[in-house]
């Protein structure tokens, strides 16, 4: 499920082997077919007050019918997502 924080600039650093096993635990639920919660206004507002601090970069493609953070049940903020197009 996601975090019932917003990770911003003032949260701590996410170690990479944590990162990774959130995201994977993230995809198994996506896979299984489990909605992903909303986000509330207030969390979107935190980022943009206080800045983001990702846990993991992602490549992906530019297709916009599945955000990466649906992909992997993660909060606006938790990826930073550089979308490519390719043909």
């Amino acid at each position: 499920a996601v975090p019932a924080f917003v990770r911003t600039a003032k949260s701590d650093y996410v170690p990479g082997p944590k990162a990774l096993a959130t995201l994977k635990a993230g995809n198994a639920s996506y896979a299984s077919g489990q909605a992903p919660a909303a986000t509330q206004k207030s969390r979107i507002q935190a980022l943009a007050s206080d800045g983001q601090l990702p846990m993991a970069a992602v490549l992906g493609c530019a297709d916009s019918r599945c955000p990466v953070e649906l992909m992997f049940n993660v909060a606006p903020g938790d990826i930073s997502h550089a979308a490519l197009w390719l043909e």
